[in-house]
């Protein structure tokens, strides 16, 4: 569970039904890549990838015959700012 906003909560929520003896599941999302550590690099901002599997996870039961497919709604465009760099 992460340590910010909606993992934070089902964390939290986790821990009090344990505490009450209340027989649950919990399921996450299970990320190549966690949170990220921001530096700047020539003023403009930059995230740094947190590799939090490099050492691999005591958690995770790995079972790579199930999967499931995840579909996004969306679409994405690109823009160009006030120098001409495309975003």
């Amino acid at each position: 569970m992460g340590n910010l906003g909606l993992g934070r909560l089902a964390s939290c929520s986790l821990d009090s039904l344990a505490s009450l003896e209340v027989p649950v599941i919990g399921y996450g999302i299970r990320c190549e890549f966690g949170e990220f550590e921001q530096t700047s690099k020539h003023g403009w901002p930059v995230e740094i990838t947190d590799k939090w599997l490099r050492f691999g996870n005591p958690w995770e039961i790995v079972r790579p015959e199930i999967y499931y497919e995840v579909r996004f709604g969306g679409r994405t465009e690109a823009g160009k700012d006030e120098h001409g760099s495309v975003y």
